[in-house]
């Protein structure tokens, strides 16, 4: 039902757990569930690295927040080439983090304006945060798996 994995649940059994997985089976849920554990590995780097610079090596939080981001940019792309969405390697490779840093930042620029658009609008700043973050996960998918990730069915990489 899900590549690599052997189990199929019984329908009649464990019909939810069954139901999701069916679901999960689908191409472009999977890629978007695997899409979102690569934002949240990504979001933990970025504070963790934020934190450790801050707390231990005494930087000014703009500055930790700065390294940490691109720390979180990184692995962001590390594991959506490789996990989220297998990219191949070869010639195309060579301008892929250059197309994904593009649409990261029209990402980072669009949460900005959200963000200050649902603040002004008198929301909370945190649930204006969530509301921004909550509409640019879905351009950030979009925008890597056709911008970035995508595998022109006639060319090779090679």
């Amino acid at each position: 039902m899900i590549p690599g994995l052997n189990y199929t649940p019984d329908p009649v059994k464990q019909p939810l757990l069954h139901r999701i997985m069916t679901i999960l089976a689908m191409p472009m849920v999977g890629q978007f569930a695997r899409f979102l554990m690569v934002g949240a590995t990504a979001t933990l780097t970025h504070s963790l690295i934020l934190f450790l610079l801050v707390e231990y090596a005494h930087l000014k939080p703009q500055i930790g927040n700065a390294i940490g981001f691109c720390g979180g940019v990184t692995v962001s792309y590390i594991l959506n080439s490789r996990f989220t969405f297998r990219a191949r390697s070869g010639n195309a490779s060579n301008f892929r983090f250059v197309r994904f840093l593009g649409v990261t930042g029209i990402g980072f620029c669009l949460n900005g304006l959200l963000f200050g658009l649902f603040h002004n609008m008198g929301l909370h700043y945190l649930v204006a945060q969530l509301m921004a973050t909550a509409i640019v996960v879905f351009w950030n998918f979009f925008g890597s798996r056709l911008l970035v990730f995508f595998h022109h069915p006639h060319k090779t990489d090679a």
